[in-house]
């Protein structure tokens, strides 16, 4: 498609039925087919993020979604805008974004989606539109896929190449990058990170331990509150509550892995956190086609119980600003990592940890010294209006 004839033949209509709902979340279809990497996202997941009743960014923000069609009925695009407001100071300020952005390799398409977006995002008094992101939280379909190994993992974006052609093509500019790191070995490499290891061992007031999976409230109320000190402070994302996260935990009780799940003390209070659960994408997503049955839930559990997992996937890691030239954050992956190896032994042969910012060198620091090595790369861009 590359005349005003072909402009002509395309046709965008906005997401308002249950019909077009089916054809926004079978869309990509049609452009992973013969990809051997791409998994289909749950479609219960994808449809929360629209639905009034399960986001709760609807209440300080809307959404709006388009298709676009060939004059023959072919969908061949589709797109999100949102926005959401925040208060910085006295001033309200309309954060803007577009995301679940899928379309054919044709700029032509590309713009009439894009501009749809734009258009929208301007009378809702956006200044400038980031994308593609999510509209909830960042740790879940964030940024576009530029490079990595492998299939996706679960809740991350995966694009074919040509997406950032189209993207910059149209005038957005990177804002920043996401490094996905990964670790093979479970063990501490090097001595400096033992000598980090032995430093908080020989002081008492220091603690480090997986969560206790008796303690399901406690838990909850523990990484509520430092989620809301470290991303939700840091990474300007929206604070949670404990029904929240409460939730969310439901939502992954068949597979919730407590020896992924860790956090440090100090004097008997909680400073930083790690939360990881096995890689699902991988190893069940894959093969149900984005709807998942009782049975796939069964089976979720059984491979948790029979330990049946290989590769593990790090969701949250996040240390309190008072303890952070405290080397804190390296004493926790010292620990977990030691009791990865000896105590827990646990199946997985490797775990990644994803959403690293380029603009977090410390983050970055940790990581390498922990002996991860960049696996996948996100960028995200931003278009001022």
């Amino acid at each position: 498609m590359n005349s005003t004839s072909a402009l002509q033949s395309m046709v965008l209509t906005e997401v308002t039925s249950t019909r077009d709902e089916k054809a926004f979340l079978e869309m990509p279809g049609n452009i992973y087919r013969s990809d051997s990497n791409y998994i289909r996202p749950l479609d219960k997941e994808i449809m929360d993020i629209f639905d009034p009743m399960a986001n709760p960014l609807f209440k300080t923000g809307a959404c709006k979604r388009w298709l676009l069609w060939t004059e023959d009925g072919l969908c061949i695009g589709r797109i999100a805008a949102f926005y959401k407001i925040r208060m910085e100071g006295m001033h309200i300020r309309h954060v803007g974004g577009l995301g679940f952005f899928e379309c054919i390799d044709d700029q032509m398409a590309a713009n009439l989606l894009i501009d749809q977006t734009k258009y929208w995002l301007e009378e809702m008094g956006v200044k400038v539109i980031h994308g593609p992101v999510n509209f909830g939280n960042r740790q879940c379909w964030w940024g576009l896929y530029i490079n990595g190994e492998g299939k996706p993992n679960y809740c991350t974006n995966y694009h074919p190449p040509y997406y950032r052609r189209l993207i910059e093509n149209y005038g957005f500019v990177v804002n920043y990058r996401q490094f996905t790191f990964k670790f093979e070995q479970f063990e501490p490499p090097n001595c400096f990170f033992k000598a980090i290891k032995n430093h908080f061992m020989q002081d008492d007031r220091y603690e480090f331990k997986s969560a206790d999976p008796a303690k399901w409230l406690d838990n909850a109320a523990k990484f509520k509150s430092l989620f809301n000190k470290t991303w939700a402070t840091e990474e300007k994302q929206s604070p949670l509550s404990l029904d929240q996260v409460l939730n969310y935990m439901d939502r992954l009780r068949e597979v919730l892995d407590w020896r992924l799940i860790w956090f440090a003390y100090f004097e008997g209070e909680p400073i930083a956190f790690f939360v990881g659960i096995p890689e699902l994408n991988h190893q069940i997503l894959q093969h149900i086609n984005g709807k998942i049955k009782f049975i796939d839930k069964f089976k979720l559990a059984r491979k948790r119980w029979v330990n049946a997992y290989d590769k593990a996937n790090g969701l949250y890691y996040g240390v309190l600003d008072a303890f952070k030239r405290k080397n804190v954050g390296l004493g926790l992956i010292a620990a977990m990592l030691d009791a990865w190896k000896n105590e827990l032994k646990i199946p997985y042969r490797s775990i990644e940890c994803g959403w690293v910012g380029d603009y977090n060198p410390k983050m970055i620091k940790v990581m390498k010294k922990a002996g991860g090595e960049i696996s996948k790369t996100h960028q995200t861009y931003r278009y001022w209006l």
